[in-house]
């Protein structure tokens, strides 16, 4: 426990990171977990984004905490999806109204078997990455994006804006916009997110599209 606590506490402090990964989880809130709520609320007041692992019972339990806070704006949660975006039978049955799935099944691992081959894993602990990394390449784009808001491509006012998508509101509703396929934005309840399905829209486009959709995310 002190471990996690102490791993989220050092990644936000001093701008080292502006996503953080949490492939953990519990059934449910104790008052021994409060340091990695504290953690994850002193992480969000600097404007980090937390991920956080949805859970793999199924039908048999809800979401798991951390990706519960989900409710308060604290955490983005992630389900699992097979290579093709079909919602893992593992996820929870309770969500959010914005779900995002992304691959969680048959994931190569860094182990090997006894016989030298690898290992492959199943779960939403293997999706939220995953999904951390096509959030940083989005944050990536839109770094860059400020860089050249002097050529005049780049609408005027987003510098103001891109703090905005630093916050679970905001990075969930650019992953919903512009990482899943234009002609079918939901799969069975879920968007299924690819960093392709990104980077196929035309740059110009991609930047028109996230100011919109952060211009219409209240303060």
């Amino acid at each position: 426990m002190t471990n996690y606590f102490k791993a989220i506490r050092h990644f936000s402090d001093d701008n080292r990171a502006d996503i953080i990964n949490l492939s953990f989880g519990f059934p449910k809130f104790h008052e021994r977990l409060r340091p990695i709520l504290t953690a994850i609320r002193a992480a969000r007041e600097k404007n980090v984004v937390i991920f956080a692992a949805a859970g793999n019972e199924g039908g048999n339990q809800g979401i798991s905490w951390p990706a519960k806070l989900y409710e308060t704006g604290d955490v983005v949660c992630v389900n699992a999806s097979d290579s093709e975006g079909n919602a893992s039978c593992f996820n929870p049955t309770a969500g959010s109204e914005n779900r995002i799935c992304t691959l969680g099944e048959a994931v190569p691992s860094c182990q090997l078997d006894e016989k030298g081959k690898i290992i492959y894993r199943s779960g939403t602990s293997f999706s939220t990455p995953i999904a951390v990394a096509i959030a940083a390449i989005v944050l990536g784009f839109v770094n860059q994006v400020s860089e050249r808001e002097s050529e005049g491509n780049v609408p005027k006012d987003f510098a103001e804006l891109k703090r905005k998508i630093h916050t679970r509101y905001g990075i969930e509703r650019i992953l919903h916009r512009t990482c899943v396929l234009s002609e079918e934005k939901r799969r069975v309840g879920f968007s299924y997110i690819t960093p392709w399905f990104f980077l196929n829209i035309e740059e110009k486009s991609r930047v028109h599209i996230i100011a919109n959709d952060l211009r219409s995310i209240p303060e």
